[in-house]
């Protein structure tokens, strides 16, 4: 994968939280400030009936009510001072309200509003529309405890109100004021303090003189659980809740508001029993449908509660809450014209809702419709300005549209508004690397390696915690007990499963080891597993990405951890689905002496024009025509209708489109079709689906090309390297994995079968004349001249890998040869443009002329490779390689010469270098490095000795020769499969050149 766009996107623009609806009684709203309501968009919560400070807006979501505009248009109509001591009410049962002067006058609103807050007489107030707002529960009784003052100021009693609205059938315009109970002044001080430093027990004190002082009335608990939940004591919510519900055993609402304070908790089972009783009261209760399909999707369950979903908007379309959790399933389901279509719902019914509007914008990227994404993002900005992970979207969405500049702008914006964002600080930290903006970059690394050890260590310990707990006796599950639970074997998976990766020390693995021989209660086992998977989710998912760390300084322990963090989160997010039921069957020897096949398959949501697809595009057929293996292609991404995706659906066995599917439901297709070995071909790129892997649907997984690291995850037993790439000496540092060594190269190319031979090209390129009449030359490209050619340019260095591989140290290095070889020059690309102003004044400050850096486009694949031989020496990224790119150079003539490190991804041009037998230009420190670019700039003959040797016998050569590399792989899957099959101890596995250019199979007898 080239372009960082490419790749797995930040957590703001993750997966996006349920929306959980609060029923809370028209009676119990209470002060909640209007911005703030606008931020509870973001979480778990939305409740059903929305408030605002005192006499602000109330909005019922039950009947399709919208806040049009923010507080500060009302504060022309109340009076500040009485914020607290006046109550609006407002519902619309059939259009939006409009929060305006005319809505004051519009019959189908009724309004109770204090006479002297309103410029404009309220309209006429009848007991039948009253009586329907409250057809729930005893809307006298309701009146009754809103303790209403009647204009000659007496308290209107129960009789009085039903005499108003049994004799005189219309309640004649006059104004009440609200006489604010004792215990809602302690409310209301809990609310004042909250937030401020230090005040968690203060907070607590007066929440609890609120509760001794509340009157022992449904309505009045629920006011004051609400406001608990609000401020985050879910105990306290849980107690006041329960007892309205022994005061009022129907009050639907309090059993739905009960179940997310419990949720809260992460008593999901309990939190279950509540939305059940609600629905049991009230089986048209649409929050309670609402947020029991939130539990069931948690549980992976997408189908039921995409049914819940349906079944709440079909009681109440306008509630947007579940338009948004529709509209989250259907784009895990990768139907993203449904999510959009139910994003833009939610969006029509609350036009305010931001994550709605970010939700949108989610879609559409994952669409790669970039520049709706961005309006959408932009609409979230601007409802919630002060909302960072807003912001960070709109960075990463230009990034991608190549508006790198604005990006970094947006991303600073993100990080001044949260500077304890990760995510926008790691997103900044990766857009100035693209530009090579390498201002502050020592500090900022030390920043990101410092994050790195905090947010790693965290999920280390969270789980060596448990796991201690659990030894000794101590851990007392917060889960209630299941008679449904999980059977032993399944629940100590999912343990391993999680933690295999993260802990890795001697004594951590004797730790889990001990836990999983000494804990024989199912029951147990299934509850720990269970807190194990509710404490992970719990942790933020660390804001580097891996593939961002391939360029940072980080230790081997950090990048490898990191791999094992995303690989555990991945476990612990399909924790709770049902495994797949094995299907596959052993492999038998027929009666004439050969082995039925075995069944490979390949997941990615690469099989199409990327780097992945233009290198592997040819070994799906070479497997179709070998006698060992069956292939079957897994596309986590729809037909992008290019040559390669039509090569490989054409040639492969088996192709399978699961892009529409969930990770459970891709992982059951792999299970019945009987794979015995699957291939994770993405690792932590954009589109992977490693939860696929979580659920174990073959029993040999294996890690294969695209990604240059280790997954870290415990279910992912092996990787497909070599020798020198992945030295068995530096596999404890940097893997997980038990290596399969291919043994020339693990990196497979194309460039056979597929690259242009000389001129030959396929499309009309740069001079815009056919290909076939074109010669290449270095004007073309605005290159300069060779001394033999007539110019002044001695030697042309070349890199064509994006600048973000490029640090200072190696600039540093580049400066210091073009300085010993006078007359020399070096090719870039600009990869991106924007790039070349900042590079060009770090060239400038090291004392070395701009004129000596040429930069040109990025040219068409076909293009690309066959123009690489205009250059004379390919300068390598020793941080990381050139992997393509190197494999472009070698096939074109062009040496590469590189120093490899000690992860991965530094050492992928040496493996290739070695397949192409050219292992003297492998340096083994950045001098030597210097020494051999230097060398071969003044030695001619020696240059044009490499190009020959290469251009003569890149056919033959292992690092080209795709049959055979496909051939050699195969004996390696095999030799993996063997190994499971008869539960040999997990030890590298040493390829062999078994390929013989007499046969294109080989057989199990060599």
């Amino acid at each position: 994968m080239a372009l960082l766009s490419q790749y797995k996107p930040l957590s703001s623009t993750r997966e996006s939280c349920n929306f959980e609806t609060s029923s809370i009684p028209v009676t119990a709203l209470y002060n909640v400030d209007i911005g703030k309501s606008g931020r509870q968009n973001h979480c778990t919560e939305t409740h059903a009936s929305r408030h605002v400070v005192g006499a602000t807006l109330t909005f019922n979501h039950n009947v399709g009510v919208a806040v049009q505009n923010s507080v500060e248009s009302w504060k022309n109509v109340f009076d500040p001072n009485i914020y607290n001591s006046t109550v609006l009410y407002g519902f619309d049962t059939s259009t939006r309200l409009r929060t305006d002067a005319r809505a004051m006058s519009d019959p189908r609103i009724n309004l109770v509003v204090p006479s002297y807050c309103c410029p404009l007489p309220p309209p006429p107030l009848t007991a039948a529309n009253l009586s329907y707002q409250y057809s729930e529960f005893d809307w006298m009784e309701t009146c009754q405890s809103l303790r209403l003052i009647n204009p000659s100021g007496c308290l209107i009693d129960r009789n009085q109100i039903a005499e108003y609205s049994l004799g005189q059938r219309r309640l004649q315009p006059f104004f009440f004021k609200y006489q604010v109970p004792d215990y809602t002044i302690h409310l209301e001080a809990a609310k004042g303090i909250a937030g401020t430093q230090n005040t968690i027990d203060k907070v607590e004190q007066e929440l609890r003189m609120a509760i001794k002082l509340c009157p022992q009335k449904p309505y009045d608990k629920a006011l004051v659980a609400s406001v608990c939940y609000q401020l985050g004591f879910y105990s306290l919510a849980v107690e006041q809740y329960s007892q309205a519900t022994e005061l009022q055993p129907n009050f639907a609402d309090a059993y739905n508001n009960m179940g997310n304070a419990w949720k809260a908790l992460h008593r999901i089972t309990d939190a279950i029993r509540c939305y059940e009783a609600a629905l049991a009261w009230n089986e048209r209760h649409p929050h309670a449908l609402n947020n029991l399909g939130n539990i069931y999707r948690d549980k992976g369950d997408l189908d039921k509660a995409a049914a819940l979903y349906t079944k709440c908007l079909s009681i109440c379309p306008t509630l947007a809450a579940a338009h948004c959790n529709l509209a989250g399933i259907y784009r895990e389901k990768r139907l993203l014209k449904e999510a959009v279509s139910h994003f833009l719902l939610a969006l029509n019914y609350e036009p305010n809702l931001a994550a709605a509007a970010s939700g949108l914008g989610i879609t559409y990227r994952e669409w790669n419709l970039n520049e709706e994404a961005l309006k959408a993002f932009s609409l979230a900005a601007s409802l919630q300005p002060y909302v960072a992970e807003h912001f960070a979207n709109i960075g990463n969405t230009l990034k991608d549209l190549g508006r790198l500049e604005e990006s970094v702008k947006f991303h600073r914006t993100a990080v001044h508004l949260a500077p304890t964002l990760d995510d926008a600080f790691c997103q900044l930290t990766h857009s100035m690397a693209m530009l090579c903006d390498w201002t502050g970059r020592n500090e900022i690394l030390k920043t990101i390696r410092d994050y790195l050890d905090r947010v790693l260590q965290l999920y280390r310990t969270t789980c060596v915690q448990l796991l201690k707990s659990m030894l000794d006796g101590s851990w007392k599950s917060s889960v209630k007990m299941r008679t449904d639970c999980r059977d032993l074997e399944s629940s100590k998976a999912i343990v391993y499963n999680i933690v295999g990766g993260l802990l890795y020390r001697c004594e951590e693995q004797q730790l889990l080891s001990s836990v999983m021989a000494t804990c024989l209660n199912k029951e147990n086992m299934d509850a720990f597993a269970t807190q194990l998977v509710q404490n992970l989710l719990q942790l933020p998912l660390p804001g580097v990405q891996p593939f961002h760390c391939l360029i940072y300084p980080v230790t081997n322990e950090q990048f490898r951890l990191l791999g094992s963090v995303y690989a555990a989160r991945a476990a612990a997010s399909v924790a709770f689905c049902e495994m797949p039921r094995p299907q596959w069957r052993e492999p038998r020897w027929t009666s004439t002496g050969s082995c039925s096949r075995l069944k490979v398959g390949y997941v990615s949501s690469d099989f199409q024009n990327h780097p992945y697809g233009h290198l592997t595009q040819s070994i799906y057929g070479f497997h179709r025509l070998g006698k060992s293996v069956e292939c079957y292609c897994y596309s986590l991404s729809s037909s992008d209708g290019s040559v390669y995706r039509r090569k490989i659906e054409s040639e492969a066995e088996h192709f399978r489109d699961i892009s529409h599917l969930t990770a459970q439901e891709a992982a059951s297709v792999i299970a019945k079709d009987g794979i015995h070995v699957l291939i994770n071909a993405n690792g932590y790129t954009k589109g992977a689906k490693t939860e696929i892997f979580a659920l174990r649907p073959a029993p040999v997984q294996v890690a294969f090309m695209g990604f240059a690291g280790s997954l870290g995850a415990s279910y992912i037993e092996y990787m497909i390297s070599d020798m020198v790439a992945s030295p068995p000496e530096f596999v404890p540092e940097c893997h997980t994995e038990v290596m399969l060594y291919h043994p020339h190269t693990y990196f497979v190319s194309d460039h056979k079968q597929s690259s242009p031979r000389g001129p030959q090209l396929v499309s009309r390129i740069a001079s815009g004349r056919n290909a076939e009449e074109l010669v290449l030359t270095r004007e073309l490209y605005g290159l300069p001249k060779s001394i033999q050619q007539g110019g002044d340019c001695t030697v042309l260095f070349a890199n064509f890998n994006q600048l973000y591989k490029l640090d200072p140290a190696t600039l540093d290095v580049w400066c210091h040869i073009l300085e010993k070889v006078p007359g020399s020059k070096l090719w870039l690309l600009r990869f991106p443009p924007a790039a070349e102003t900042r590079l060009l004044d770090q060239v400038s400050k090291r004392c070395i002329s701009v004129d000596r850096i040429v930069f040109t486009d990025v040219a068409p694949k076909e293009e690309h490779i066959a123009r690489c031989g205009l250059a004379d020496v390919f300068l390598d990224t020793p941080v990381c390689n050139a992997h393509t790119t190197a494999t472009d150079a070698l096939w074109s003539g062009l040496p590469v010469v590189t120093c490899p490190t000690v992860r991965l991804a530094s050492r992928v041009a040496a493996s290739v270098l070695h397949a192409a037998g050219l292992d003297e230009l492998i340096a083994r420190d950045m001098n030597e490095y210097q020494n051999i670019a230097i060398s071969l700039a003044c030695n001619l003959e020696k240059r044009l000795a490499i190009r020959k040797y290469l251009i003569e016998n890149r056919d033959r050569l292992p690092l080209f020769d795709t049959l055979r590399w496909t051939r050699n792989l195969e004996y390696l899957l095999w030799q993996a499969w063997l190994h499971k099959l008869y539960n040999l101890p997990d030890r590298f596995i040493y390829g062999q050149d078994i390929y013989s250019s007499a046969s294109l199979n080989w057989s199990l007898n060599t």
